[in-house]
């Protein structure tokens, strides 16, 4: 008999421990699923399309703030500045729309719901599992303007994988953060 209780409360201890797992966050509402890739047609996110704020009268008077990956799976932005909002004269500015920050492994992009206080930079290589902050400006020239900043929260889901068997990009969740 203390041998069958001895067995029962050790099966009863092994089951209270596996189903103590963490589990995935649920993704907040709003929350878009994409992949970003580094291929020739690769599809970057667009994050900001409309006026730049700051912008002078004899500068371009829009911007688009996007952000994707390079092929050494960093993250990467590009500011397109514009001279009106049908994209008819614009001019590319890379690695100056935004910034990142890794907040570390994550439950999903539920759990990634504060902004750093540090870690930004400019490109960051990404990890599945992780989560990420991101800031910019509604202007071109987000590292001298006094502008606010907006946010959003990625988080890597899985590598995307060529036919050939390499890594070529990612699936992400993002959505705001406010």
């Amino acid at each position: 008999m203390k041998k069958l209780n001895l067995f029962l409360l050790s099966l009863l201890l092994i089951l209270v421990l596996s189903s103590c797992s963490e589990e995935q966050v649920p993704d907040p509402s709003g929350t878009i699923t994409a992949t970003v890739n580094f291929t020739k047609d690769g599809n970057p996110i667009n994050l900001y399309r409309g006026k730049a704020e700051d912008a002078q009268p004899n500068q371009y008077q829009y911007v688009a703030i996007n952000f994707g990956m390079n092929s050494s799976l960093n993250t990467s932005s590009v500011a397109v500045v514009l001279k009106d909002a049908s994209f008819t004269d614009y001019s590319v500015i890379f690695n100056l729309g935004c910034e990142f920050s890794d907040i570390g492994e994550a439950n999903g992009l539920g759990a990634v719901t504060t902004i750093p206080n540090d870690g930004w930079a400019e490109s960051l290589a990404i990890q599945v599992g992780h989560g990420y902050v991101i800031r910019y400006r509604h202007s071109f020239s987000y590292t001298t303007s006094t502008l606010p900043y907006f946010y959003y929260r990625f988080y890597v889901v899985k590598w995307l994988e060529s036919t050939s068997g390499g890594i070529i990009g990612a699936t992400l969740k993002y959505a705001t953060l406010k």
